[in-house]
C-alpha cells in the first residue's frame, strides 16, 4: 500500500487523512449501494469520520456524509445519535428506506 497522509487536516480539530495512491483501489461490491455517514460532534469518531467518507468516495462508493444540524451536548453519543436521526428525518431531502 502506498497511502499518502495529508500535509494538514481539512479543518481545525480534525485528523490528517490518508489517501490512496493513484490509481486508487476500488470497492466494486459497494459501488451501487447508497451509503450515508452520519457525523456528530459529540461522538468520539468525529475527528476522523470525514476520512472514512473521503476514502469511500475515492474507492468509487456512492457515499454521502451529513453532519448533524443540531449540536447536542458533547460526549453524549446516545443523545447525539438520536438527535441526528430526528434532525435528518425532518429533512425533506432525507431518503426513504434508510
Amino acid at each position: 500500500m502506498n497511502d499518502v497522509q495529508q500535509d494538514k487536516p481539512d479543518a481545525d480539530g480534525l485528523v490528517r487523512c490518508f489517501e490512496q495512491a493513484t490509481p486508487a483501489r476500488q470497492l466494486p461490491n459497494l459501488r451501487g449501494i447508497p451509503t450515508l455517514i452520519l457525523m456528530s460532534e459529540s461522538v468520539l469518531l468525529w475527528s476522523y469520520d470525514h476520512c472514512t467518507f473521503k476514502y469511500l468516495k475515492q474507492a468509487g462508493v456512492n457515499a454521502r456524509n451529513d453532519r448533524c444540524c443540531i449540536h447536542p451536548p458533547r460526549h453524549d453519543p446516545h443523545h447525539a445519535q438520536a438527535t441526528c436521526c430526528k434532525c435528518l428525518a425532518m429533512n425533506p431531502n432525507f431518503p426513504d428506506g434508510l
